[in-house]
């Protein structure tokens, strides 16, 4: 007998997004075929996770403390974490930084230490970004 095999979170399709980073005028295409981003503060978020000097990677603490409290989201609200590190350098300095891809796991892990709910995971079928997510409870 076979044990049950849970089914893949089906790919969130918002119309909206709101790119959050604590990286000052961090840059970065819109993954799941939204068009551009958002200044709504009701849109769903986008994480593009700010790269600390000398990163060579993040820990689930780390990445957590970069997200948006639950508490502070309308309940239902999704947040998509991004699968690299923004770059520190503008200009053509960002072309030389390495990019740094986080595991989804650290991504999916932080969401649910920070009380996210409904976590999942895939690749943008449209841009091949890595992505984590996770909606704010209520």
């Amino acid at each position: 007998m076979s044990s049950p095999r849970a089914e893949p979170a089906p790919l969130p399709r918002p119309t909206a997004l709101r790119l959050v980073s604590r990286t000052e005028g961090a840059k970065t295409k819109p993954p799941l075929g939204v068009s551009s981003w958002t200044d709504d503060p009701n849109a769903a978020v986008a994480l593009l996770l700010a790269r600390s000097a000398g990163a060579v990677g993040m820990t689930v603490e780390e990445v957590a403390r970069q997200l948006p409290l639950p508490t502070t989201l309308a309940p239902g609200t999704l947040v998509l974490v991004l699968g690299v590190l923004a770059p520190n350098r503008s200009g053509i300095g960002r072309w030389l930084e390495p990019t740094i891809r986080i595991p989804r796991y650290l991504r999916g892990s932080a969401l649910l230490a920070a009380g996210y709910a409904r976590l999942g995971g895939g690749t943008d079928p449209l841009g091949g970004g890595d992505l984590a997510w996770g909606y704010a409870p209520g």
